[in-house]
């Protein structure tokens, strides 16, 4: 299941959030910055985190909005499969996030 919602940024730049359950039904949340033309450029800039952080952590709102305005590229900042509302999963337990990855690819 997909979904998606508007919602607004640290700095105040609009930004849809998506929620993408997983094959193994582990959810994976982000959020894509758009800029406000289309862009020609095949490119798409992508952001992380560490586990401790979440998806809007500085710098990525800053770098984002520079992104979209500045250079007309998409921004995708995703937060990582392998947490559990803050529980660290080990490794036996992780599975692959290619998939999902794809998906959320093929949305954008």
């Amino acid at each position: 299941m997909n979904e998606w919602n508007d919602a607004v940024d640290s700095n105040g730049l609009t930004t849809r959030e998506f929620r993408i359950t997983g094959d193994d039904a582990r959810d994976v949340t982000g959020s894509v910055w758009l800029p406000a033309e289309s862009s020609k450029a095949d490119t798409l800039m992508c952001f992380g985190h560490g586990a401790s952080g979440n998806r809007y952590q500085a710098p990525i709102c800053d770098l984002a909005g520079r992104f979209i305005t500045e250079a007309g590229i998409p921004v995708l900042s995703i937060d990582g499969r392998y947490t559990d509302f803050g529980r660290w999963v080990p490794v036996d337990e992780r599975r692959s996030g290619r998939n999902t990855l794809a998906k959320i690819a093929s949305l954008i």
